[in-house]
């Protein structure tokens, strides 16, 4: 039963509006102020459905009506199209024609336009056809040939039927490369009236150029009775060409109705076409092919058993279920394409018109199809349509449904009391986590100065390292200012070591305290940062805070007053002092050989004893009086010492003796046996007490060359004299350890010491290398300047634990709540946001459902 006109329209209408109503909503769903709510997937599901309802919308407003003519390659169809339209365009020979689908569509004025591939979009088409045969080469595709195609080929397995139509493709392609070249990017060509006929048909039916062709349209002004209409004339299901029977399908399922010409006189359906049909069997929308199918039996003026055939097509058709069975009699059309062309061209009395009516065919039949068509377009297509948008609809319903699902709301707390919510967990969580964390922060600060003592290291590597005999040393120019002082009477010249040492003493001494509380206080701000850390993990901020600086800068504030402590530069100063200063006035304040430099030993004499215990090498067994520090300190020398320099220096002086008395010694030689001697006496300074000695003798004359040696005859004057010396020397120095501690030891050590300018530089150098070694060893070790920074460290770390359970720590949070939770604040001014969008949401769903309930 046919739809009435009114109803047809009012249906048409009330289509539409529904439609609108619900583009509207979905158009809604995916403003940008709901981007934050509907998930990526919803909205991308939601603009697919969009674009699909638009299309029909337009569909609807313009009454296009899409048709394509399928069929199996030579049967007719571009014959079949040119009757169609009533202009004779396409090309009809009976080889292959159609390369590429071409639509027809109603226009004031007949004109063609053909549209090319740009390389970029041809290059991608033809690397899909690569892949499809699982070929990867990304070669560009006018660099092909056949024979490097036939090369990447060999490596597949044998090529299935389908990949054999997809390696013909490329091959047509790679034949045509040069003219196809040549047109690829080219602009758009535009034909009108007697060029449709002569110049389109070129790059419908011509490979080399067809194979560039992206899309034609036709125009022709003989369709004004189907003006809505679009044709699609695509290849046939037979094409070798893959590409084409991809077009066919696509078409196929886009169209509003389909036109299946068969030939009359040859009814059997061969493979090829039952297979095709088997194969896309629906449209996108779950329209069965078959419901929008009209068949075209062409060619029915030269079947010799008409009847017979159309009777075998029914059958075929049902038998294949190629279309409904209750569509078949009404739907099925029998005629001669060729016929309505020469009929349109003025033979009324073609032998083709002829042979229908013989065969009891009231006419070429394309009238009585276009009839069919009119009425499917007025009647069946738009319940088409409804279906389409009614599975559409189903969709949309449905992702409506989760939609609301989705965004559902449960409770309608304040947002105040969730912000006061937030404050009261994080002070419940804050200060197990802080807790936690200046535990953990206090457990790797001791095992770290457990193992590697740092600051102990930074201070023997910088402030100690600092204290170099070069950078310190008595320079020329202040020996020379004392020289043109003329210094000379008794004790001038200790006054100038005095004096010079003095101004050294005060430049290093300083320098040295303030580089070792430098470092000290270096390490102890390292532990406070650690416990800011500390503070900032437990109160869970990053830099990336947006308060972070604003929140650091409070917690250093309340970290400071809870300590509330001393700043540590003073309590380093102090430590430091208490171990190092009389070492430095001992060593490099007091001269060499001064009684002065005993005095000071004799008075803190306790205190020398108990550092010097603290070598590194520590052994019990010797007494605090003897240590080997005191002898350095007092005498430039040590004793109980492991090594053996007596061999090395008693070389030595035998080589520096024999320069200046100009006499070989004798082993064994009384010279020989006071040098061993000497040389025992003063281990790590032989040489320089030697230079001391060989000062004091006489000139040594030298013989001629050719003469006999002079000492062979008589006595050497300088050996006498320095046999002299060196036996006074060995009567006069300490015979042990012990006694070198007393003030009279000390004296008759440096009896016949004589002082010169010259020695003055040599001595502070070595007071300085001792006071170096002493510093780095005895006095770091007894100072363990780890001890202290650790119970400092520790005391701090108990007060802010403890300060965590009092008022104070309320009150910071209390303060600074705003910027700690800033974030979450927001979050939950965001959502509260969401929460509203939500309820839009959940409105504007609820009214398209009630709607459609």
């Amino acid at each position: 039963m046919l739809i009435r006109k009114d109803e047809l329209s009012m249906n048409r209408e009330e289509t539409l509006e529904r439609l609108s109503s619900e583009i509207s909503c979905v158009q809604k769903l995916l403003d940008t102020k709901y981007s934050e709510v509907i998930e990526i997937s919803y909205q991308q599901k939601l603009r697919e459905i969009l674009k699909k309802m638009t299309f029909f919308q337009e569909k609807l407003k313009n009454n296009t009506f899409e048709i394509s003519i399928v069929g199996l390659e030579k049967s007719g169809k571009s014959t079949f199209a040119n009757a169609f339209m009533g202009n004779d365009v396409l090309p009809t020979k009976d080889a292959r024609c159609t390369y590429t689908a071409t639509s027809i569509r109603f226009g004031t004025e007949n004109d063609a336009q053909v549209d090319f591939y740009s390389d970029a979009q041809f290059n991608e088409e033809f690397h899909r056809k690569l892949n499809l045969l699982g070929i990867e080469n990304p070669q560009h595709w006018s660099e092909w040939s056949k024979e490097l195609l036939d090369k990447e080929t060999e490596q597949l397995p044998p090529l299935r039927s389908e990949q054999k139509n997809i390696y013909n493709d490329i091959l047509e392609i790679i034949t045509n490369r040069s003219s196809i070249q040549n047109l690829i990017g080219s602009e758009s060509l535009h034909f009108v009236n007697h060029e449709l006929e002569t110049e389109v048909k070129e790059y419908i039916e011509n490979p080399a150029k067809a194979l560039a062709v992206k899309e034609i349209v036709i125009r022709s002004d003989k369709l004004s009775a189907m003006r809505n209409a679009i044709i699609y004339d695509v290849p046939g299901f037979d094409s070798p060409t893959q590409l084409h029977k991809d077009q066919t399908r696509a078409w196929m399922k886009k169209s509003d109705a389909v036109i299946l010409i068969v030939n009359a006189d040859r009814p059997s359906f061969n493979d090829s076409l039952v297979q095709f049909f088997e194969s896309v069997d629906k449209d996108d929308d779950g329209i069965f092919i078959g419901e929008k199918l009209f068949v075209f039996a062409n060619r029915a003026d030269i079947a010799t058993t008409l009847q017979d055939n159309l009777q075998r097509i029914r059958e075929e058709l049902q038998n294949y279920r190629i279309m409904p069975t209750a569509l078949i009699a009404q739907r099925l059309t029998a005629g001669s394409a060729r016929a309505r062309i020469e009929l349109d061209n003025g033979n009324t009395q073609s032998a083709i018109l002829q042979s229908l009516k013989e065969k009891g065919l009231a006419g070429d039949g394309i009238d009585t199809i276009r009839s069919l068509l009119e009425d499917y377009n007025n009647t069946v297509r738009l319940q088409v349509m409804q279906q389409r948008i009614a599975n559409l609809k189903e969709n949309v319903l449905a992702l409506f449904s989760e939609l609301r699902q989705e965004n559902q709301i449960d409770g309608n707390s304040s947002i105040e009391l969730q912000m006061d919510n937030l404050v009261d967990e994080l002070k419940r969580t804050a200060r197990q986590r802080i807790h936690n964390a200046l535990a953990e922060c206090r457990t790797q600060i001791v095992q770290q100065c457990k193992e590697n003592k740092p600051i102990t290291d930074k201070v023997r590597k910088n402030a100690i390292q600092s204290i170099d005999p070069v950078r310190y040393q008595i320079t020329e120019d202040e020996i020379r200012r004392a020289q043109y002082e003329e210094l000379s009477g008794a004790g001038v010249l200790e006054r100038f070591d005095a004096s010079i040492r003095d101004s050294k003493f005060t430049a290093m001494y300083e320098e040295f305290i303030d580089n070792v509380v430098h470092l000290a206080v270096e390490e102890y701000r390292e532990s406070e940062k650690k416990i800011l850390t500390a503070f900032e993990s437990g109160l869970e901020l990053t830099p990336s805070h947006p308060f972070f600086k604003e929140l650091e800068k409070a917690l250093k504030q309340y970290i400071s007053e809870q300590c509330g402590k001393v700043a540590p530069e003073g309590y380093y100063n102090s430590l430091i002092r208490r171990y190092s200063r009389s070492l430095f006035e001992i060593l490099i304040s007091t001269p060499f050989g001064n009684i002065a430099r005993y005095k000071k030993f004799d008075d803190d004499r306790r205190n020398f004893y108990s550092i010097s215990l603290f070598t590194d090498e520590e052994n019990p067994q010797i007494q605090p009086d003897k240590q080997s520090m005191h002898y350095q300190i007092l005498f430039h020398q040590q004793i109980n010492s492991n090594n053996d320099p007596q061999s090395n220096s008693l070389n030595d002086a035998i080589v520096k003796v024999e320069s200046v008395t100009n006499e070989v010694i004798a082993v064994n030689s009384p010279l020989y046996h006071n040098l061993q001697n000497f040389c025992e006496k003063h281990p790590n300074n032989a040489l320089a007490e030697l230079d001391t000695l060989l000062a004091q003798l006489p000139p040594v004359e030298t013989a001629d060359a050719n003469a006999i040696p002079l000492f062979a005859i008589q006595e050497n004057p300088a050996v006498t004299k320095l046999n002299q010396l060196l036996e006074h020397a060995l009567q006069e120095s300490p015979n042990s350890a012990e006694s070198q501690l007393t003030e009279r030891a000390y004296a008759q050590f440096f009896q016949n010491y004589r002082k010169t300018i010259e020695k003055i530089p040599s001595e502070f150098n070595q007071d300085v290398c001792i006071l170096k070694n002493i510093l780095n060893e005895q006095v770091m070790n007894a100072v363990s300047i780890e001890i202290p920074f650790l119970d400092l460290v520790k005391q701090d770390i108990i007060s802010l634990q403890k300060s965590l359970e009092t008022a104070a720590f309320t009150s910071f949070i209390n303060m600074e709540k705003a910027h700690i939770l800033e974030e979450k604040y927001n979050q939950l001014n965001a959502e509260n946001e969401n929460r509203k969008r939500r309820l839009e949401i959940i409105r504007e769903i609820d009214r398209i459902l009630a709607a459609e309930d």
